[in-house]
């Protein structure tokens, strides 16, 4: 294997990351406004998760999109879960 297939191959598993991690979150958003519930969903799990990726992103000190789109962007998202769960705390899935 020749060292531009190992940084190739490298770049590729740098990019899963920055496509699972936001796709995780998005799954987990959508279900929740479309059950327009939040039953068993833990607002603390997932602002620990936006907090965690925050930190990451300022530890990390790269600007370029995928690690943009790996840490801001799902932290986001997991932001958005916390703020679902809030305004849809109570509420059973009908």
């Amino acid at each position: 294997m020749g060292s531009y297939t190992i940084v190739m191959i490298h770049s590729f598993i740098g990019i899963i990351p920055a496509i699972i991690f936001p796709l995780a979150a998005l799954i987990q958003f959508v279900q929740v406004l479309q059950k327009r519930s939040a039953e068993g969903v833990s607002p603390l799990s997932w602002g620990l998760f936006g907090l965690a990726n925050i930190c990451l992103f300022i530890y990390t000190g790269t600007v370029d999109f995928v690690t943009v789109l790996s840490l801001m962007g799902t932290a986001i998202i997991d932001f958005l879960i916390v703020g679902a769960c809030f305004l849809l705390r109570g509420r059973q899935s009908p």
